[in-house]
């Protein structure tokens, strides 16, 4: 090739090529098809949809550890007398400790038992309550209607799940008598200990939840380019392994970066903290703060002219062209680039045809 114009190397193109580059003209420099054959081939310009990805670290785990605590007023005992250990899966209608020997179950549900729940009371909590035992099956739908009012139906109900539980029928389900979560948890510590007295507002576990999840710091300029339910790509700690899965959560409040940090692709000044959930979790090993790489996609072009990176040549003028094979030789055209993908870049010009033959060096 002519002095001035150098055929860029895969790597320098993809870094250089993530920022906006000026547009070409459509100028031509011919030239010969002088160079040897071994060492260059010809591919065709290709119409294609690309994306840039963002690699970033992370880290697979439970998600966020949160505290079971003791409610202010405690009606079910004095003395816990059995407790899970760190690793148990607790669902719905599981016993999750007891108290005096009387079992203290899991019940679905955001409110928190905060109150004692009898006939003639209603509201939200109730209506978890009414649920759960629908699905349990001590509540039977034609007399149940999960409408957040404590019937005489839904006593009888709780009567009957007392009854298998064990517990004193009373129809009622008094303060420490359960415990209500938004579903199964995973115990990761246990702070009371069999013996001790039930002390109120003492923490009496630490959990999570039981699906596997990971979570990443992204550099806040990308945040717009992200959005809850985008399709990511999770590598697993062997480097070969991949799961596919999809944002859950961003993050809302920016956390300051004070040092170059690759969890966050560089020297990203602030990062957000995003949630991904795997298709699968049940697919992967138990890998607990196991750390993991993950590609997001940033950017997509649709329906765009590309060619191998490889085929980007840097001219003299700071400008970059592609090498176009045509019956006479070849001719050197000054293209504008769009995006990158791992090996293809996107191409602009008037001057540009999909089909066209491209020079490209052998491998």
């Amino acid at each position: 090739m002519k002095t001035g114009r150098n055929r860029l190397l895969a790597g320098a193109v993809l870094l250089a090529g993530l920022g906006a580059l000026a547009w070409a003209g459509s100028a031509a420099i011919h030239h010969p098809a002088a160079t040897p054959a071994d060492a260059q081939t010809t591919i065709r310009i290709v119409r294609t949809d690309l994306s840039s990805t963002q690699q970033v670290h992370g880290t697979i785990g439970y998600g966020a550890v949160q505290e079971v605590v003791v409610p202010r007023a405690n009606e079910a005992g004095d003395t816990y007398t059995s407790l899970p250990r760190a690793g148990d899966i607790v669902q719905q209608g599981d016993v999750l400790y007891r108290v005096d020997g009387l079992p203290v179950p899991l019940l679905y549900g955001q409110i928190p038992l905060y109150r004692r729940l009898a006939l003639g009371v209603s509201g939200s909590d109730v209506r978890q309550l009414e649920t759960d035992l629908l699905q349990l099956g001590y509540a039977a739908p034609s007399q149940v209607r999960a409408n957040g009012l404590f019937s005489p139906a839904l006593a009888s109900a709780v009567l009957h799940w007392q009854a298998a539980l064990g517990l004193a029928q009373t129809g009622a389900l008094g303060l420490g008598q359960a415990v209500f979560w938004p579903g199964p948890l995973r115990i990761t510590s246990v702070h009371a200990f069999v013996g001790a007295p039930v002390m109120a507002g003492q923490p009496i576990l630490d959990v999570t939840g039981t699906s596997q999840e990971v979570t990443v710091l992204l550099d806040s300029a990308l945040l717009p380019l992200i959005k809850v339910g985008d399709a990511v790509t999770v590598t697993l700690p062997n480097g070969t392994s991949t799961v596919q899965a999809s944002v859950a959560d961003v993050g809302s409040v920016a956390v300051p970066v004070s040092s170059p940090d690759d969890r966050v692709g560089g020297d990203a000044r602030s990062a957000v903290p995003l949630t991904i959930h795997l298709a699968d979790p049940t697919s992967i090993p138990n890998l607990d703060g196991g750390p993991v790489n993950v590609s997001i996609t940033v950017q997509t072009a649709r329906n765009v002219l590309a060619v191998p990176v490889s085929a980007l040549l840097a001219l003299a003028d700071g400008r970059y062209g592609i090498e176009v094979l045509e019956h006479q030789g070849t001719r050197v055209i000054p293209v504008e680039t769009g995006i990158f993908d791992a090996t293809r870049v996107e191409i602009r010009g008037t001057a540009l045809a999909e089909g066209m033959l491209v020079v490209v060096p052998n491998p």
